[in-house]
């Protein structure tokens, strides 16, 4: 199964997984971005797009989002793709206000032919339909070196409809974005988005994080949110360490060891 979505996504820039997410985890997310736009109302980067809520570092607001980062079906797929040592780049929500959401066509990373560099997973906290701004994809768009045309409508765009539950994965180069939604109910999403190791992620999670959240955390969280992929720097003469994690028997020790190998 692996296998074959990563070919989809080397094909067509994106791929839908065959399975939904678990409907105790999907209630689990909504709950949690609902709270987090009710405590974070006055914040104003949350309005920073008008027609939308926006919430951003998703990771460190809540169990059930780190959950979702380590989704071994979404997992599977972004490690084939990227390697088994990559990163978290980031870990956002974009929710889609009544007669809001429509963006332009646009790619989340610059072209590099031959390589992606990093996946983008939407998770659909509603159902994804015409009428409310479905995700907008291109097909192939990925290998494309030119980016797309502001206002040029694309014949061979195509509508991510799907239920809530849905998990798509892309290729970041894969020109993609929200539509119009025309009805009157709010449109959920929350996007994952992973990295190799040696792109610079657009949060800076080693120093974001609480570390009461990360007591106990597993092997995986900690290199997702970037603590091996961090650089050395030089505590003493001749001795490279890396910054510790706090709260967690799982820190990088500084001898070398890769704990995902």
């Amino acid at each position: 199964m692996t296998a074959d979505l990563v070919a989809e996504i080397g094909e067509r820039g994106y791929a839908v997984l065959p399975t939904r997410a678990p409907a105790e985890m999907l209630q689990g997310l909504r709950e949690a971005l609902e709270r987090m736009y009710r405590e974070e109302a006055d914040t104003p980067r949350q309005h920073a797009e008008p027609g939308c809520l926006r919430g951003y570092n998703l990771v460190r607001r809540a169990a059930v989002f780190r959950q979702a980062l380590l989704y071994s079906r979404v997992i599977d797929v972004v490690e084939a793709i990227l390697g088994r040592d990559c990163i978290l780049h980031s870990f956002e929500s974009r929710s889609a206000l009544p007669g809001g959401g429509e963006q332009s066509l646009h790619r989340d990373m610059p072209f590099v032919p031959h390589m992606a560099l990093s996946i983008n997973v939407l998770w659909l906290l509603d159902d994804f339909t015409a009428e409310n701004g479905a995700t907008r994809l291109i097909p192939g768009s990925h290998r494309r070196p030119e980016g797309p045309e502001p206002g040029r409508v694309y014949p061979d765009e195509v509508l991510a409809l799907a239920p809530a539950g849905t998990i798509l994965a892309f290729d970041t180069m894969t020109w993609h974005g929200g539509g119009a939604n025309r009805t009157n109910q709010i449109r959920r999403g929350i996007h994952v988005h992973y990295c190799r190791s040696w792109v610079k992620p657009q949060r800076d999670h080693t120093r974001s994080m609480d570390p009461a959240a990360l007591v106990g955390a597993s092997p995986l969280l900690i290199r997702l949110l970037g603590y091996y992929a961090q650089p050395e720097f030089e505590a003493a003469p001749n001795d490279f360490r890396r910054n510790p994690m706090p709260g967690s028997d799982g820190h990088p020790t500084g001898d070398g060891r890769w704990p995902w190998k």
